[in-house]
């Protein structure tokens, strides 16, 4: 395969992601298509500044980003690769009964209701593996069907992983479903997720958002959402609301 034939990139100035993310997301988009394939050598770094009309530094930044992901790997004297344990994502499911209580998620209208930072919680770091010490995003958001809210979701994503995902503007959490949002900007995929089905009884910030009686029964959902190398990089802990005999088939 000819190297260059199979990186095109396309870098914009206009771009809010930093250059070597755009950088990365486009060799890595490569990789996930199959244009280029596990062992392959990708081309030299300075064929790769010509072709994006970067600077070296900025292409081994991004480098080292794949490097860190596990889609690349070094190999001194030689070149960088391909790596063996590239994973090829597939397309992830959450929740696979949602579209049978309540239809496409597609169609759903996203709110968000609370977003800001806080101090790290030691069990929710823990479920993420980072310090107790450092800092989470919590996102909280509403999904409305034909006018009526039936999934109350809060997540919690580590702040130096995403940083500055405070400075989006409310609109892109609530036109994009957030792992997309977080796959197209971070370039952070979702490889795996982890869900540990429960019910619940509504408390009152749930009655009130869902607009149920207090000791409404809803269905729970806690989940750890995993990127390359199992590393988690959000959990979510999600409230449904379901009659009482779908509750029994999920439970």
């Amino acid at each position: 395969m000819n190297q260059a034939a199979a990186l095109p990139i396309s870098i914009s100035g206009e771009d809010a992601m930093p250059i070597y993310h755009q950088l990365a997301r486009a060799i890595q988009e490569q990789i996930e298509n199959g244009r280029l394939a596990v062992g392959e050598q990708i081309p030299p770094e300075r064929k790769i500044a010509a072709l994006g009309n970067v600077s070296l530094a900025t292409v081994r930044k991004a480098l080292e980003t794949l490097v860190q992901r596990g889609l690349l790997t070094r190999v001194q004297g030689k070149g960088t690769y391909v790596s063996s344990t590239a994973i090829r994502r597939k397309k992830i499911r959450y929740y696979p009964f949602v579209d049978d209580f309540y239809g496409n998620v597609a169609d759903a209208d996203i709110k968000l209701i609370e977003f800001h930072i806080i101090n790290g919680d030691n069990r929710i770091n823990r479920h993420l593996k980072i310090k107790t010490t450092e800092d989470l995003y919590e996102m909280k958001r509403l999904f409305v069907w034909r006018g009526k809210p039936l999934i109350h979701s809060i997540s919690y994503l580590p702040r130096k992983m995403f940083k500055n995902l405070n400075d989006y503007h409310k609109s892109h959490f609530e036109k994009n479903l957030l792992y997309m949002l977080l796959e197209e900007e971070f370039g952070i995929p979702t490889v795996n997720n982890i869900e540990l089905y429960g019910a619940a009884l509504a408390d009152e910030d749930n009655a009130k958002l869902l607009q149920v009686e207090v000791g409404h029964p809803l269905l729970t959902v806690e989940m750890i959402a995993l990127t390359y190398k199992e590393k988690p990089y959000e959990y979510r802990m999600t409230y449904f609301l379901s009659d009482e005999k779908k509750l029994r088939r999920i439970i």
